[in-house]
């Protein structure tokens, strides 16, 4: 989508962002990184259309998920036969192999990257086993009282901002956070889940929504 460069720009970014989701479509804009690295092209000036239902689901379906401290098991215990429970079920019930990737580059290019290469690392052969695709987690800190920071404002801010700038995210979390109030949106104990969030743009700075942490919302 095209936006403004000046001192209005993450303001400029937010209200294009909203627009969109409102209207169920937008235009490509070289300025939005659109022909990235994974191959998901789409030429200037595309309109690209999506579903308003979809976006409403989002924010419907945007829920506080909290659960009591729990000890974990110790180390030597907690990776069992693949499909163990350890005791006290404190750890998922399915214990599978799993594989950290360092990935140098912003989180929503880090969610498509995950997304065109179906969760795998680029340089293994498919499994051929016909897996679903891949729909990426993307854990961000997130602020406990004002739901998507200063997205709609603050031209440079945090991984939170950068991530609602450029997804259907900020209104997931503002439509929680009127549901719930401040006093439940996000406890010490817990995270918002946002389940379906709708990415526009890989990003409205270079190199933004970096990191990880607290709250956050898997890309749709």
């Amino acid at each position: 989508m095209a936006a403004s460069r000046g001192n209005a720009g993450a303001e400029t970014f937010a209200a294009t962002t909203c627009r969109a989701l409102a209207a169920g479509h937008y235009q490509t804009d070289r300025q939005d990184g659109q022909d990235g690295q994974d191959g998901g092209t789409a030429m200037q000036g595309t309109v690209v259309k999506f579903s308003r239902p979809r976006v409403r689901r989002g924010m419907e379906e945007t829920v506080t998920v909290r659960r009591p401290h729990t000890t974990l098991p110790a180390p030597e215990t907690a990776a069992g036969p693949e499909g163990s429970v350890p005791a006290g079920g404190a750890v998922p019930t399915a214990v599978r192999r799993q594989r950290l990737t360092l990935f140098q580059g912003g989180a929503l290019e880090a969610a498509e990257h995950l997304a065109n290469h179906n969760g795998r690392d680029s340089d293994l052969e498919p499994d051929g086993k016909g897996n679903a695709p891949c729909v990426p987690c993307v854990l961000d800190f997130a602020s406990d009282s004002n739901p998507g920071g200063g997205w709609r404002s603050k031209q440079q801010g945090t991984q939170e901002e950068e991530l609602c700038r450029c997804s259907s995210l900020g209104i997931c979390l503002e439509a929680h956070f009127e549901r719930t109030g401040q006093a439940n949106y996000m406890p010490s104990m817990g995270v918002v889940y946002a389940p379906e969030v709708l990415v526009l743009r890989r990003g409205s700075r270079r190199g933004g929504g970096r990191g990880g942490g607290r709250g956050g919302g898997r890309g749709g």
